[in-house]
């Protein structure tokens, strides 16, 4: 006779495997955590980070699964900056674009201030925020990926520098 004991019972996933999923905030400059929240795998990405709370001024990088509108709001609140990558179906409003210059920084393939559109962004008072989105083409994998940053005076260089080193 053989018995299976659930040790961690809280962190069941299926009905066949079980799992934990670790919301990891890293600390640049040391390396090391400053936030770690240890969640149930089926808990997204984006709510596993609802207790992550930042000092004033930090530059917070996150990849699309972090994208969402109230969490914008919360962070443009709290004095933050981002840099996410922005979700292929979200709505947004192109207000001006910038020129890309012409002999430097050739993977910067547009660069633009929006404003979201859509349901969340009205209900949270967001479709009145200008933000900074940014297409950036990535040579290894040969993609574009599109980030979205609440900071209008740094160049695109800057904000795709950020998001590579995330």
């Amino acid at each position: 006779m053989s018995v299976c004991l659930k040790l961690f019972q809280w962190a069941e996933y299926r009905t066949a495997k079980g799992g934990i999923k670790a919301h990891v905030s890293l600390d640049e400059a040391s390396m090391i955590p400053d936030i770690v929240n240890i969640s149930k795998a089926k808990v997204s990405d984006r709510r596993g980070a609802d207790n992550f709370m930042y000092e004033k001024d930090t530059i917070i990088v996150d990849d699309r699964g972090y994208f969402d509108v109230k969490l914008f709001k919360i962070r443009i609140g709290d004095g933050n900056y981002f840099v996410t990558r922005i979700k292929d179906n979200i709505l947004y409003e192109s207000v001006r674009e910038y020129d890309l210059p012409e002999d430097k920084d050739t993977h910067i393939l547009k660069d633009e201030i929006i404003r979201l559109a859509g349901k969340s962004a009205t209900e949270n008072g967001m479709d009145k925020v200008e933000l900074r989105r940014i297409a950036v083409y990535i040579e290894d994998g040969n993609r574009t990926v599109e980030l979205i940053c609440n900071n209008l005076e740094w160049s695109a260089a800057t904000i795709a520098e950020f998001y590579k080193r995330r």
